[in-house]
């Protein structure tokens, strides 16, 4: 019944286990052998319970639990069989010597089954390894479940967060595209009352539009590149950083397109600017808070690099990976492995590096082959 509740599990959850079969049959093959030998003469007819009392149907069972094993070859399940099998010995030693020093039964079995082996009767140890041998394979079998389903889990999470950062990100891209164009069309009207004011000869009314004009210009944000998306991309970081009190420099020197979709380049930019803006507010007082950035094309590769000033502070893993410091650690932390797996996509790494007071976020994404 294990077994099959661990096969059926697997099915439902879009895993198709076909080797388990075996063990379920090794396993439904020995019950009713043990039924026959103990039952079969009251229930069943004599020709069948004599097939099933034939001791060739434990040798089945045994080529049955033999061939799962041999379909095996992942180094996880026979590091598990192997643990099982050192844990069960121990019990079963552990066992045997409480059932001698109280006189038990179990030692007295364990006692008269070595003679039966050095007699070649095999039968008895035969059914009790079987027996474990079906246990331990439906124990290691539910528990490599169990670890696909929270896989799928950790994928299906890491996936909605993956979309819901990019609706962020395009909502952050459309929002200042909005912006963008009702400035346009407010540049659009004042330069249309300035020439009215010029043809009229007003002197004042000019003058008047002229100080509008520049104090919004002053007011407008800087244009870093031709390129749409990283332009809009360091608006956004720059008029946060203005906010916030941090200095932001921006040299970028880039074509009008790139031939990396929007997409990776907003997941790339917005995360590693996010991560740049949080350190540098963390930055101790009485220092300069500052942002520091270039992306610039050399050849087929786009250089990125990413300076903050900030408090020291870092914290990484046992394996040396590092742990946000934001509070939302789930959503930050995937934020520096989607990072990382932008880089990779276009055949670059993410170097992360850092002293007392500086963190660098640098990559070289390649320009995918034209086909």
């Amino acid at each position: 019944m294990l077994l099959w509740g661990v096969f059926l599990l697997g099915l439902c959850r879009g895993k198709r286990d076909l080797p388990l079969l075996l063990p379920i049959a090794a396993a439904a093959l020995l019950t009713c052998h043990r039924l026959a030998v103990g039952y079969g003469s009251y229930f069943l007819p004599e020709p069948v319970q004599a097939a099933l009392i034939h001791p060739w149907l434990e040798g089945v069972t045994a080529l049955l639990l033999a061939a799962y094993l041999a379909l095996h070859r992942e180094r996880a399940f026979w590091k598990g069989l192997g643990l099982a099998a050192g844990w069960s010995a121990g019990a079963l030693a552990a066992a045997g010597l409480v059932s001698h020093l109280r006189g038990g039964y179990l030692a007295r079995y364990l006692a008269g089954l070595v003679p039966q082996l050095g007699a070649g009767i095999w039968d008895g140890a035969l059914y009790w390894l079987i027996w474990w041998l079906v246990l331990v394979c439906a124990a290691l079998s539910a528990w490599e479940l169990a670890r696909a389903i929270a896989r799928a889990q950790g994928e299906a999470r890491a996936l909605e967060l993956k979309n819901q950062l990019m609706r962020e990100n395009y909502r952050a891209i459309e929002g200042r595209l909005r912006e963008n164009a009702r400035r346009d069309h407010e540049l659009a009207h004042q330069v249309t009352a300035l020439d009215a004011a010029v043809r009229a000869r007003d002197r004042a009314e000019a003058e008047r539009w002229v100080s509008v004009w520049k104090r919004r210009r002053g007011e407008d944000q800087t244009r870093f590149t031709g390129n749409a998306t990283v332009n809009v991309v360091l608006q956004d970081a720059a008029g946060r950083a203005r906010a916030a009190g941090i200095a932001f420099e921006a040299e970028v020197m880039l074509p009008d397109a790139l031939p990396i979709p929007d997409g990776d380049l907003c997941a790339l930019l917005m995360n590693m600017l996010d991560n740049a803006l949080a350190g540098a507010e963390r930055t101790p007082a009485g220092r300069e808070k500052r942002v520091r950035f270039r992306m610039r094309v050399e050849g087929d590769f786009v250089p990125i690099l990413c300076e903050n000033t900030f408090d020291g502070h870092v914290e990484t893993a046992p394996d040396g990976t590092l742990r946000t410091t934001k509070g939302d650690a789930a959503s930050h932390g995937f934020g520096l492995a989607q990072m990382r797996a932008v880089a990779e996509k276009y055949d670059s790494i993410l170097d992360v590096s850092w002293t007392d007071s500086c963190f660098t976020v640098q990559t070289a994404p390649q320009f995918p082959e034209r086909g």
